[in-house]
């Protein structure tokens, strides 16, 4: 892991070093950030350190600051304070990436400033604590850098690929034991303590709550509430990841029992389908905004079949908004340090952004997919009331079938999401390598 790490942050920083050439910048200073505290409390935030940071030094607690000045190594100012309260967590020289930096200890972060406030006049900085910095002496990292640093996020590193994909295999023994648990009809509550049981986690280590739902539960897209009343469920909707060095898994899946409805199982497997489908369709040059389309037509496509929609066009049921009823939320999203990752609308490093199609407001990616982008895919249908009685009365109710819905109501709704790296010629599904 050694020479992996030490050649992406040596890849990371010459292409970083060509920015900062590029917009006569000295350096960048990037804070992890600094512990807060919950509103009127003195109870702190769980703390998860800035996504910039982490994509140049793997460091997790907070108060550390990185300086990274033009054509020199690396400079870690340690945040290691004496705290009998609290857990520190300690640099380890033996792990494998503390070498690649010079490293400074600090007891103090006002310590930390003065050292940053005494060497590095006009370096850009970033930071979740910028008001608490001395800006006088340093600038804010301008949108132009953050374009080019976003930009060269896109592509993921043969690094940043290893600890995707462990994050991946990790999250598949989660499912795997909250499948089981499921299968032994266990309640909300309980299987999302089986998934992290599997997973040897708490909550504040994972990448976002995991979403864990019983029947009609699942047609709310991020239902939190885990719920210990709600047990023997005959659908189940489990969207749940991990993250390992901070790069996160996002991975969701949808089972039904003999007890769901015939019509909501053969939906639930012609969905499945159209996701394989769809995933098929990921090479360099594909648009997220035409991917998308395609994700409509199929869910039309389903409906129609399974008669829940009829005497509309494909295209029709599209223009009309029909298809967004079932299918709210995008196809997909990128996926790295940051669940939703940064550039998913840039066209190019100066940060030219794609055009908005106003027929789907809600897509999270709508860029151009290139060679080492990691990308989810995740169609859905879901039949959720509050958005299907506003079809009720329109002049395209008549094109659903309002008998079928009420009883398929009860089902909930499907997601499958899997997380995929472009490639040179197509796509690898990590996802389907450790999940059926």
């Amino acid at each position: 892991m050694k020479s992996v790490f030490e050649e992406h942050l040596s890849s990371k920083l010459s292409e970083l070093n060509s920015a900062l050439s590029a917009l006569e910048v000295p350096g960048l200073i990037l804070s992890a950030g600094s512990e807060e505290f919950y509103f009127d409390d003195n109870r702190a935030v769980p703390f998860r350190a800035s996504h910039y940071f982490r994509y140049f030094c793997p460091a997790g607690g907070h108060g550390h600051v990185l300086i990274l000045a033009k054509d020199a190594k690396p400079l870690l100012l340690a945040y290691e304070p004496d705290d009998h309260w609290h857990f520190v967590e300690q640099i380890s020289n033996t792990d494998y990436w503390p070498a690649a930096y010079d490293i400074k200890y600090f007891k103090t972060e006002d310590d930390i400033k003065a050292y940053v406030a005494k060497n590095c006049e006009s370096f850009a900085f970033h930071g979740p604590s910028a008001p608490n910095w001395p800006l006088s002496s340093l600038v804010q990292a301008s949108p132009a850098l953050m374009s080019r640093l976003q930009w060269m996020r896109l592509h993921k590193s043969e690094y940043e690929l290893i600890q995707l994909e462990a994050a991946t295999q990790l999250a598949s023994l989660g499912h795997k034991a909250a499948l089981r648990s499921f299968q032994e009809g266990r309640n909300e509550l309980e299987i999302y303590q089986a998934y992290l049981n599997a997973v040897q986690m708490v909550e504040k280590d994972l990448p976002y709550s995991a979403i864990i739902c019983l029947d009609e539960n699942s047609a709310t897209l991020h239902y939190y509430k885990k719920d210990r009343n709600k047990a023997g469920g005959s659908v189940f909707l489990i969207d749940a990841g991990t993250q390992i060095k901070g790069y996160a898994s996002d991975i969701t899946r949808t089972y039904a029992t003999e007890k769901a409805h015939p019509v909501f199982r053969s939906i639930l497997n012609a969905l499945n389908a159209s996701q394989q489908k769809l995933c098929s369709m990921v090479k360099p040059g594909a648009s997220m905004i035409e991917l998308g389309y395609q994700t409509h037509v199929e869910i039309a496509e389903i409906l129609s079949t399974h008669r829940v929609m009829h005497g509309i066009s494909t295209e029709a049921a599209i223009e009309a908004g029909l298809t967004r009823d079932f299918f709210p939320h995008g196809l997909g999203h990128l996926l790295g340090l940051r669940l939703h990752d940064v550039g998913a609308h840039q066209i190019n490093r100066q940060g030219e952004l794609a055009d908005v199609d106003p027929r789907f407001p809600y897509i999270r990616s709508r860029g151009i997919l290139r060679e080492g982008y990691y990308h989810t895919i995740e169609p859905g249908l879901y039949f959720n009331p509050i958005l299907l009685n506003k079809r009720r009365a329109d002049a395209f109710a008549s094109h659903i079938d309002w008998k079928l819905v009420d009883e398929l109501l009860p089902c909930g709704g499907i997601r499958i999401e899997d997380n995929l790296v472009v490639t040179k010629d197509g796509y690898k599904n990590i996802t389907r390598k450790y999940l059926p």
